[in-house]
């Protein structure tokens, strides 16, 4: 139980509460309007505040942190005096004093006061430096929007603002249409509620590619981009028809969508999406591969190396069809694998790999 908060003491340790793993009760206290204005913004109820502000904190903005990295708190409690002095202003005509009133704004912004049908509730305003540089790049809200719809399933309204892609976020006890609206004021739109065609089921192809990218940010990557997988591998050739026929005995067919008569290069894939490309405009070397076969040791691009699912299987369908292997079966990575070698026409080394 907190001491009355009638000291810079007692709001010292009232602000040093924690109210979940990252954040605690000082920073939800900060106001502009209280600043210039001279109005402290100290809770009427101070167990009340930091009870429900828990549940905002645990519920919503603890996974917005896990997913974004920082949340930066725009406002988030405000008090009745407080809130209702913003509201006369904003009634007055200061825009920028934008409150709407007590009655409004309790199970909203301020925590500690129940609104007309008996809830508790708590708003914070936040923007998340994480998603901002898409933002900026896109003026696009509605990915970050989605992924709270699929991601945090307490929360109960959304209000976002074009500045900074700030939005308002919503906890509440009470029945809720989970409405999430797009502002630009005085206009507003709404992008999604409950019982709206498209709220249910997943959305995540209006996010993927986003949220990996903010996930990089919060795990303190300083990489901004992720390498996921290897397209195809390019292997030159000096006889196209020769090449094309060996690896189609691999389960290799022609890809239309990978041909470039103009780069002298056939792409072509396997059924689960292997890729290689024949690069036809090699010239037949003295000595067989230049990379592996000379003394001297050039650097490139030594060989590429396959997954398969029984390396026995195909040890055995390689002997059957006279294609000699030239190294292996072996194991390999300190038992990690079982692997052997072959050479294409050209002599291009393959290897292929059974993980063990």
């Amino acid at each position: 139980m907190p001491d009355p908060i009638d000291s810079v003491a007692a709001l010292n340790n009232y602000g040093r509460i924690r109210l979940s793993e990252h954040f605690f009760m000082r920073e939800m206290l900060y106001s502009e309007v209280g600043n210039v204005h001279g109005i402290p913004n100290i809770p009427e109820d101070p167990d009340r505040a930091i009870e429900v502000g828990r549940i905002l904190c645990t519920r919503i903005l603890e996974p917005l942190r896990t997913a974004f990295g920082h949340v930066s708190l725009r406002s988030a409690y405000r008090s009745p005096r407080l809130n209702g002095f913003c509201n006369a202003r904003f009634t007055a005509g200061d825009t920028a004093c934008w409150c709407t009133d007590n009655a409004m704004n309790a199970a909203r912004h301020i925590w500690d006061r129940r609104d007309d049908a008996g809830y508790l509730g708590a708003t914070a305003t936040v923007f998340l430096p994480g998603y901002l540089d898409h933002y900026e790049r896109t003026g696009d809200q509605r990915p970050l929007a989605w992924w709270i719809v699929d991601n945090i399933p307490d929360f109960a309204e959304i209000f976002f603002f074009k500045p900074l892609c700030a939005f308002n976020i919503r906890w509440y006890e009470g029945p809720s249409e989970k409405a999430i609206w797009l502002l630009d004021p005085p206009a507003r739109a709404l992008l999604t509620k409950q019982g709206e065609p498209g709220f249910e089921g997943d959305h995540s192809a209006h996010y993927a590619h986003i949220i990996r990218r903010a996930d990089r940010r919060s795990s303190g990557s300083p990489l901004m981009f992720a390498l996921t997988h290897l397209d195809h591998v390019g292997l030159r050739v000096t006889d196209l028809a020769r090449a094309q026929r060996f690896y189609e005995k691999l389960g290799f067919t022609p890809d239309p969508a990978e041909e470039s008569p103009t780069s002298k290069a056939r792409g072509l894939v396997n059924a689960a999406g292997l890729r290689i490309h024949l690069i036809y405009n090699g010239e037949t070397p003295a000595g067989g591969n230049v990379l592996m076969d000379v003394p001297v040791k050039w650097p490139g691009y030594t060989h590429a190396a396959f997954i398969v699912d029984d390396l026995d299987a195909l040890v055995a369908w390689f002997q059957a069809g006279n294609i000699r292997i030239t190294e292996g079966p072996s194991i390999f990575g300190n038992g990690r694998r079982k692997v052997c070698f072959i050479r294409d026409p050209d002599l291009n080394v393959l290897e292929f790999n059974q993980i063990l």
